[in-house]
């Protein structure tokens, strides 16, 4: 259970400051004076986190549903008792569950949604009202990142992993390798944990990912801070000696495709890139 509980809070960690923003970054000057709903959904992806045995291959869909009942207030009110539905490029469909006023969740473990590379997705929304809204989205592959990758060395015939060795409380750079893109790099959220045994913390040192309402109107209209070649982590995210968690989550922007639904709407799916580093 504490394996799935480390995948989960790391998939989460990238969604919640989107959630935590939609409110207010709407509020502050996105415009759409015909849609009538707006939605932020995440497909996101982690793989196994080394040296955290029996860790798992984790998938969670996070959607927020919302209407805007005027266009001078522009305050979503979150739209609750929809029918959320993923469909992938099989057409194998599994529907996310009510967790909050306007937020619906499936994962991978015991939800029974796959993250497949390259595959389509299409997101059906169906309010009590009966009205349909559509978005849809490409799960992007995995970005390979030479220094989040974990070696092992053979200790009495048990594989004991080796880590990259930091200076505690010193910035660090991750150079991206992978190939652009029509000419850019995917959106790149990186995000550090700290690991006190075999335990994740629950909250994450530092992140690129959106926070401030700022930031979720730069990723809608502006997203060039987040294809960079390098990211440049903090000394602030390594504080202490220890074990950190760098997850790399290489992410696409897919779109709306019923007119009712805001071209605002922020539709990211992604899969992480996780390694561990040796603070000393």
């Amino acid at each position: 259970m504490r394996r799935h509980a480390l995948s989960l809070a790391l998939l989460s960690s990238t969604a919640c400051g989107l959630f935590n923003s939609v409110d207010n970054g709407i509020n502050n000057g996105v415009q759409g004076a015909t849609a009538t709903h707006l939605a932020v959904i995440t497909v996101l992806e982690t793989p196994p986190i080394p040296g955290i045995p029996n860790s798992p291959r984790a998938a969670s869909a996070t959607i927020f549903f919302g209407n805007r009942p005027s266009v001078t207030t522009l305050q979503p009110d979150p739209v609750n008792g929809a029918t959320v539905t993923i469909t992938d490029t099989a057409n194998l469909s599994t529907t996310a569950a009510p967790v909050d006023a306007g937020i619906y969740v499936v994962s991978s473990i015991g939800g029974g949604l796959t993250y497949d590379p390259g595959a389509t997705y299409t997101f059906t929304l169906v309010d009590s009202n009966h009205t349909t809204y559509t978005a849809t989205g490409t799960a992007p592959t995995q970005e390979a990142v030479s220094q989040l990758q974990t070696t092992f060395t053979d200790d009495g015939g048990v594989p004991l992993p080796v880590f990259t060795q930091i200076a505690a409380n010193t910035a660090f750079t991750l150079t991206r390798s992978a190939a652009q893109v029509n000419g850019q790099l995917d959106i790149a959220f990186v995000t550090v944990f700290s690991i006190q045994g075999q335990t994740l913390s629950p909250t994450f040192t530092w992140t690129n990912a959106p926070q401030q309402p700022v930031d979720f109107l730069n990723l809608i209209t502006n997203d060039s801070s987040w294809r960079q070649p390098s990211v440049t982590i903090p000394a602030a995210a390594f504080p202490t000696a220890g074990l950190y968690l760098v997850a790399l989550t290489a992410v696409s922007k897919g779109q709306p495709t019923s007119t009712d639904l805001f071209t605002g709407s922020a539709v990211l799916l992604g899969t992480a890139t996780v390694g561990v580093l040796d603070a000393r």
